[in-house]
């Protein structure tokens, strides 16, 4: 490529300190945007071979055509990605490795090329091109971002060495120093990427740039910002919703909103319950109620405005003197358990281990990630829903009005008493009379019939219930529990829906931690059966179209409950250092591998040399000579041609001038006489050797050992 095409090609030449703190950005991005989803052998050869390709592009981009560019970068990836399925697909490799360490080796080498194929394009790209300049930019920023995204979605934890010594010392939160930390690579990526070569718009470009960030420093909140977390409703029946204006959605609005399906709450930590007793769910699943819906307004369930009913549901979070609920759980058929709450999010209502008797404030002992804290003492069933069989559901000393309340459904629609009939119609006759057999029975036709998904919510509907049960059967959680209690209510059994979380035991560690997520939103029926209370009779149903729910990451739900139970010590006492020996040691360990590394190839350059063919040696024995003058720090310059460059070093390596004519005649004569010249090659660049090596024995030696000097020729 003539001098002309590399003009044209490349912008004015980068100043070395601008490209050292370009190719740190780069490392930095690499950091930030694969630490969390590979392997620290994975992360390792990420960084290697992406400073390796940063090296590179300083010495090949000049040399390189966009096509050989765009050769190069591809065939790296693709390469590194076919001896990454070969790693793993070959059985051969079973013999001299072990199957851990063919997985690393495996993730390394893909992660390896993809990164050195990824920095060396992108690179070469900016350096060709102002538009490549500001793509460099914004992937830099893209990282950063990925990183914080990852981090608000709730893994706290991450980086855990980092976010160890933020909590246990006090400062700030994790994520207002991520935030800093972004804040200030994003405007150094912007402003060196910037192109701008004058000072005056060098200065102005940092100005715009620091008003811009200040701007995002002074309104952005950079400590945990609370969500409000409200529950689930039934969608539908806005009009009449709008028109009452009772709140009786409990929480939910005009039960419209997106955020009432549950595909619209993501995994992220909105509470953890600290349980202070042993307790294993009859179904495994512990239920978390915030609130129940039991006022039949004409279209849907609602909250009871007035608060006459429902008063064993503790809707208020409590005062200095705790909550009480009024007693309607019969002692002798639960458990007392004990539990301690922290909110992650703002809760209208306090969510609480059903059924919630007592709840007390607690002191916060992470004001900065919980919003609220408090204790509750609740009885849990002791008895299976079977030993209730034959029991009635309301009892005689209920005032009618009471009764009223807790059976009042759709009487003026045929439709919900009709189905309700023929379910329990095909119920023995011994047990048809049973309130707890026919409870059962609806529950096993929704159950069987349902069809669980959260692509069909019913929303056009007046009555999205009606349009549920009478249509497809076909909705979610609060389809299927309005649907139940309409139809149990219809059969004489006083029913509501309660609200709140419902978390599957069996995800639980080893601790006495459980950690809720807003994505475990629930809703669920509950029937009152005389002398026991009211009992959680949730629907499962038997088919559905989403996928399992994502588990919980143990370190993280472990990191919740020491944040709660203060015991975050893990070992490291209150007020230790920032941990600069384990990043020291780290640190020089990727430094002892990128060295490694640079020896190997170098090395193999001199092994090459001795294994070549004869006519070959003209090259290679020129390149090992090159090698060492640049690894001294002799460089041929930017557009010195190989003549110019051999003039100038005459007086230091003497014999440089015969040594470059030579390898001319080599490369340039007649191929008969190749293994002649190659001979006359070898002797020169011996000669040049000893010389160099007599003269500057220093310089020599800096050259020999210097890892990458076969990075540094042109």
């Amino acid at each position: 490529m003539t001098q002309s095409d590399r003009s044209r090609l490349t912008l004015p030449h980068e100043p070395f300190t601008l490209s050292v703190i370009k190719g740190a950005l780069y490392l930095g991005a690499i950091a930030c945007y694969l630490t969390l989803f590979i392997s620290p052998w994975s992360l390792g050869s990420a960084l290697s071979l992406g400073l390796m390709a940063l090296f590179s592009v300083q010495s090949l981009e000049p040399k390189l055509s966009r096509r050989g560019v765009l050769t190069l970068g591809a065939a790296s990836g693709l390469g590194g990605y076919l001896l990454s399925v070969m790693i793993d697909s070959w059985s051969g490799w079973g013999y001299l490795l072990s199957a851990p360490l063919m997985l690393r080796s495996s993730e390394a080498v893909l992660f390896g090329f993809l990164t050195f194929s990824s920095v060396f394009l992108l690179r070469v790209w900016g350096r060709r091109s102002r538009f490549g300049s500001a793509i460099e930019a914004s992937v830099i920023c893209y990282a950063v971002v990925q990183l914080f995204s990852t981090h608000r979605s709730g893994q706290v934890h991450e980086p855990r060495f980092f976010s160890d010594w933020v909590i246990i010392n006090g400062q700030h939160s994790v994520q207002w120093w991520l935030t800093v930390f972004g804040v200030g690579l994003v405007a150094v990526a912007l402003l060196v990427f910037s192109r701008v070569r004058r000072s005056l718009h060098l200065l102005w470009a940092a100005a715009i740039i620091a008003l811009i960030l200040g701007a995002l420093y002074g309104f952005g909140n950079l400590g945990h910002k609370a969500k409000a977390i409200k529950p689930l409703t039934l969608g539908g029946g806005a009009s009449k919703d709008k028109r009452d204006n009772k709140g009786g959605s409990g929480g939910g609005g005009d039960g419209n909103s997106d955020q009432n399906s549950p595909q619209n709450r993501p995994p992220t930590p909105v509470a953890v319950a600290v349980f202070h007793d042993d307790y294993n769910p009859e179904y495994g699943v512990l239920y978390f109620r915030q609130q129940t819906l039991s006022s039949f307004d004409g279209v849907k369930l609602v909250a009871n405005s007035a608060k006459r009913f429902d008063q064993d549901v503790i809707t208020q979070f409590p005062s200095e003197k705790g909550e009480q609920a009024a007693l309607s759980q019969s002692v002798e058929n639960h458990l007392q358990v004990s539990t301690s709450m922290y909110l992650i999010d703002e809760h209208p209502t306090p969510p609480a281990l059903t059924h919630a008797s007592v709840i007390k404030p607690l002191e916060n002992p992470a004001p900065q990630r919980f919003v609220e804290a408090y204790s509750v003492n609740s009885l849990v069933p002791a008895v299976p829903l079977k030993r209730y069989v034959g029991r009635l559901s309301i009892p005689e000393e209920w005032s009618s009005e009471k009764r009223r309340y807790y059976l009042d459904t759709h009487f003026d629609d045929p439709r919900y008493q009709t189905l309700a009939e023929e379910i329990v119609r095909d119920l023995p006759s011994r047990l048809a009379a049973d309130p707890i057999q026919r409870a059962i029975a609806i529950k096993r036709y929704l159950e069987r019939e349902g069809y669980y998904t959260l692509k069909v919510k019913h929303r056009s509907s007046t009555d999205p219930a009606a349009s549920f049960l009478f249509g497809d059967l076909r909705g979610y959680c609060v389809h299927f529990a309005h649907s139940a209690v309409h139809l149990l209510r219809s059969q004489g059994i006083a029913a509501r829906v309660a609200l709140g979380y419902a978390v599957d035991a069996r995800t639980r560690s080893n601790s006495s931690a459980v950690l809720i997520t807003g994505d475990r939103a629930h809703a669920w029926p509950e029937i009152h059966i005389d002398g026991v209370g009211w009992v959680t009779f949730d629907v499962y149903p038997e088919q559905s179209d989403e996928p399992e729910a994502q588990s919980v990451s143990q370190s993280l739900e472990s990191l919740f409950g020491e944040m709660a139970r203060k015991q975050l010590d893990r070992g490291l006492k209150r007020g230790s250092p920032f941990p600069w020996r384990d990043l020291g040691f780290g640190t020089l360990y990727l430094l002892c591998i990128i060295i490694l590394l640079g020896y190997v190839i170098g090395f193999w350059r001199v092994i090459r040399l001795r294994l070549a063919p004869l006519e070959l040696r003209g090259k290679l024995d020129y390149m090992v000579v090159l090698d060492r003058l640049a690894g001294s720090g002799l460089r041929r310059l930017s557009g010195e041609s190989r003549e110019e460059y051999a003039q100038r070093l005459q007086e230091r390596a003497p014999g440089i001038n015969e040594l470059t004519a030579a390898h001319l005649r080599w490369a340039l004569g007649h191929p008969e006489r190749r293994e002649v010249r190659a001979q006359e090659v070898t002797i020169c660049a011996r000669a040049v050797r000893r010389a160099y090596a007599h003269q500057s024995r220093g310089r020599w030696l800096l050259g020999v050992l210097n890892p990458y000097a076969w990075l540094m020729i042109r």
